[in-house]
């Protein structure tokens, strides 16, 4: 549902170009072993026969240029040169959970889990998925799961992809599992996938202000058919629809009614005298009145970032209906 990015700070050094050469670097070691090695060697030999470019250029692709390697294995492996069993097995299972193995310096995943430093979901923007430092300071115990976007299974050469991995939470990478969705890619630049869907209500029945069984959550998809589908031709009512369903997400927010139903019961008893009393009685702790209604609809104020408040877009769509 959200882009995301690494997160520069170039008064401190910190930009993509040094992030994507410590996460290769702390990939790379993997592959110490003999036997290992030899079949790294093998698949860096098949990236420079086949795609002319070595295999650490595949760890660092950005994603343009992933989505390009992703064209070109299709039409490899619809021509009979995909990677063998070996590789693609070494791949997945040895290279892939050695981006968590432990390190004395940052191992990879603690690389890529700071850089983008999530707060929540991504996908659902529904649950935490906070990292915490572990004892010994280099590492990170993440409450996130990697979901391999283009799945390991079918491109394993991405395996260890950068911008192939997305930190989501248990839910929807295990409901997503090995599925592929079409609109949706969390690292695109073209369209802001937020943007494109907005949350909504129904009342059922007159009680809706008080009875959460009364009101219904419902997702409807806008998009603007010239800008966004001139951008990103996968931006288009069908293929949003289908992430939709792979996400399960209009399942997952129609059990968030209660939530609606507050927010309506707020807006109808805490009316602007209400909002003005406390901003009037209490400025020294807010710049407006509408830092006020964040702290009553609990919503994102103006130094914080919708994605990183749990159903932050829910609430933020409903309000932005309610007051206009």
């Amino acid at each position: 549902m959200f882009r995301i990015k690494i997160k520069e700070d170039k008064s401190h050094g910190i930009e993509e170009k040094s992030i994507l050469l410590q996460y290769k670097n702390a990939v790379l070691p993997i592959h110490r072993k003999k036997e290992s090695n030899t079949l790294y060697e093998s698949i860096n030999t098949w990236c420079i026969n086949f795609l002319n470019i070595p295999f650490e250029n595949v760890i660092c692709a950005s994603p343009k240029e992933l989505m390009y390697i992703r064209d070109c294995l299709d039409v490899l492996s619809d021509n009979g040169c995909a990677l063998d069993v070996d590789m693609a097995d070494y791949l997945k299972n040895t290279l892939y959970p050695g981006l968590n193995r432990k390190m004395k310096k940052k191992n990879a995943k603690t690389i890529l889990l700071e850089a983008l430093d999530l707060i929540v979901c991504p996908y659902c923007n529904r649950n935490y998925i906070y990292n915490i430092k572990s004892s010994n300071a280099k590492q990170v115990s993440a409450s996130c799961e990697l979901d391999h976007y283009l799945p390991k299974d079918e491109y394993p050469l991405l395996a260890v992809s950068f911008y192939n991995l997305i930190p989501s939470c248990h839910f929807c990478n295990h409901t997503k599992g090995r599925k592929q969705l079409k609109a949706f890619y969390p690292y695109g630049e073209e369209v802001e996938d937020a943007d494109q869907i907005r949350f909504t209500y129904i009342p059922l029945a007159p009680d809706y202000i008080t009875n959460k069984k009364s009101v219904i959550v419902d997702i409807n998809v806008h998009y603007n058919s010239g800008k966004s589908l001139h951008k990103c031709p996968e931006w288009n009512k069908s293929n949003i629809e289908h992430d939709l369903d792979i996400l399960k997400l209009r399942q997952l927010y129609e059990k968030h009614n209660d939530v609606v139903q507050k927010l309506l019961l707020k807006y109808k008893t805490l009316d602007d005298s209400y909002v003005q009393a406390i901003y009037d009685n209490f400025k020294r702790y807010f710049v407006s009145k509408e830092e006020v209604k964040c702290l009553i609809y609990d919503t994102p104020n103006d130094t914080q970032d919708i994605k990183d408040i749990p159903l932050g877009k829910l609430k933020t769509d409903i309000l932005s209906e309610l007051y206009s």
